[in-house]
């Protein structure tokens, strides 16, 4: 396909009204220090794959799927493809400047005033527990620790301003106007993305407690109170069995490249990536690092051992080490496609590629923004619910903590019995063949 420089013109002006504000609330975190390397980075000529336009690229290409009816961005003119990445280049620079004009304007209105008095000398600074916090994460996904990093760096140099030296000289106050100060920083931030950073903060300060740098928990109640109407907005959909059948039907849309109307290199992964989601509620990093070695019996039960025993493994947390059955309705498939290979893991596509590739198809198919493969945890919940499990077996299955579970588990120590936990996913059904 090759396209004029005028459609291309009206692409770029469609996606820079689409996805302005988004590149500017995802990067309004950054410090000054670092929008100036990120625009450097990218004035390079070498920049032109690099990994700072990665989502923009993913947006794009979503947004000409669903509006003008194209398979993909890299199956393009390569010209047209190459003119595409260096306007989305010019506009990521032009965002990140913005940014910084407001960081800018905002950083000398913070007052010095609060916690100006000499601060307690038996602490331990914020800086060295927030180093020691993220040091005790081993094992944990890669990406759960960069979001980790980048919103409690930002609460750092907040309490830098305000002059807040060490842990136990932190209020809750402090953490009330932390969140306004996020919020007067970029005041296009949906409430959402303010409430996952102030979860970092809570987690942080949990931790804090935990090992007696705090003597209280100070991060009660921090979140923004959303109305009935953003939580709707930011819930996900789950999957009906009729959208799990277009899903199969159409397979071949994520299978093959649409225009070159061959195999892409990861066709046969796709659909038993979806399948084991669709019965386990796994998330995609914890599938696509999967080995032959995790998959084990038990008393004659199969099932997936979800752990960090293997080299380059994560996990979101310690309650996503679990073990799950695997339903009968896929294991014979599970196992036959095992049985050839010679490789380790199960899998060769990066969980990456993988959400790209199928953020990319389940768009050609329709399906909006609330319907993502997350909604597969939420759709094998919602079975599981209407079949009246409990929520504790539920929630061993998909490895959420609560209230509850919390108090119980220690890694595998008092979890549910195996069979258990099978006797219940046994009540799982999908009707899509």
């Amino acid at each position: 396909m090759i396209l004029s420089a005028k459609e291309i013109g009206l692409y770029i002006d469609e996606f820079k009204k689409i996805s302005y504000d988004d590149i500017i609330n995802r990067n309004s975190y950054l410090s000054i220090e670092e929008i100036d390397t990120s625009i450097k980075e990218l004035s390079d000529d070498t920049a032109i794959d690099n990994i700072l336009i990665k989502q923009e690229l993913h947006d794009l290409m979503q947004m000409l799927d669903s509006g003008h009816n194209l398979n993909s961005l890299f199956d393009f003119d390569a010209e047209d493809a190459e003119t595409f990445k260096k306007y989305i280049i010019q506009i990521k620079i032009n965002a990140l400047s913005e940014v910084k004009k407001t960081l800018q304007k905002t950083l000398p209105q913070i007052s010095h005033a609060l916690h100006a008095s000499a601060p307690t000398t038996n602490g331990v600074t914020i800086k060295d527990a927030i180093q020691e916090y993220i040091n005790s994460k081993s094992g944990i996904s890669k990406a759960v620790i960069e979001q980790d990093i980048l919103n409690l760096n930002r609460f750092l140099e907040y309490t830098d301003i305000k002059s807040i030296l060490y842990v136990d000289a932190l209020k809750h106050n402090d953490l009330i106007e932390f969140r306004k100060y996020r919020q007067k920083l970029n005041p296009k931030s949906k409430p959402n993305t303010i409430n996952r950073i102030m979860a970092n903060v809570s987690t942080f300060v949990k931790y804090c407690v935990k090992v007696d740098h705090l003597h209280k928990d100070i991060a009660k109640d921090i979140k923004l109170k959303l109305t009935i109407k953003e939580k709707l907005d930011t819930k996900r959909d789950v999957y009906e069995d009729m959208q799990i059948k277009k899903i199969f039907d159409n397979i071949d849309l994520i299978k093959q490249s649409p225009k070159k109307k061959k195999l892409r290199k990861y066709h046969n992964e796709y659909p038993l990536i979806i399948k084991l989601a669709m019965y386990s509620g796994a998330r995609e990093q914890e599938l696509c690092q999967l080995t032959k070695k995790d998959i084990k019996v038990e008393d004659g039960i199969h099932y997936m051992d979800l752990n960090i025993d293997t080299e380059g493994s994560s996990i979101k947390n310690i309650f996503s080490i679990r073990k799950v059955p695997i339903h009968p309705d896929i294991l014979q498939e599970l196992l036959a496609y095992m049985k050839p290979l010679k490789r380790d893991n199960l899998f060769t596509i990066p969980a990456s590629q993988f959400s790209i590739d199928y953020g990319a198809f389940k768009t050609l198919l329709g399906f909006d923004r609330k319907l993502v493969f997350h909604s597969f945890r939420n759709t094998l919940q919602n079975k599981l619910k209407q079949q009246k499990v409990q929520n504790m077996i539920i929630n061993e299955l998909v490895g959420h903590s609560s209230v509850t579970s919390e108090k119980m588990t220690d890694g595998y120590t008092n979890k549910y019995n195996l069979e258990i936990l099978h006797e219940e996913l046994l009540k799982v059904k999908y009707e899509y063949v």
